[in-house]
C-alpha cells in the first residue's frame, strides 16, 4: 500500500501563505520513501501550485483518497 497525504489550502485566514510541506520535500519524500502528496490548489500560497506540480505532487481539489 501506498502511503498518500493530503494538503489542504490554506484557507482559514486570507493572510496565511505557509505549507506544511515545500515542493522540494514532496520530491524527497515521493523518491526516498514512496510517499505521494496530494495538494488543493491555493491562490495565496507561498509556493506555486506549479512548483508542487514541477516536484511531482498532483494538484488536486478532492483529498479524500489521502490518508492524512
Amino acid at each position: 500500500m501506498t502511503l498518500k497525504i493530503g494538503i489542504r489550502r490554506e484557507d482559514k485566514s486570507t493572510w496565511e501563505r505557509r505549507v506544511p510541506v515545500i515542493p522540494a520535500h514532496t520530491k524527497m519524500l515521493r523518491e526516498l520513501h514512496g510517499v505521494h502528496t496530494v495538494i488543493q490548489p491555493s491562490e495565496i500560497r507561498v509556493f506555486t501550485d506549479e512548483s508542487f506540480a514541477e516536484a511531482g505532487a498532483r494538484v488536486c481539489e478532492d483529498l479524500s483518497d489521502c490518508a492524512t
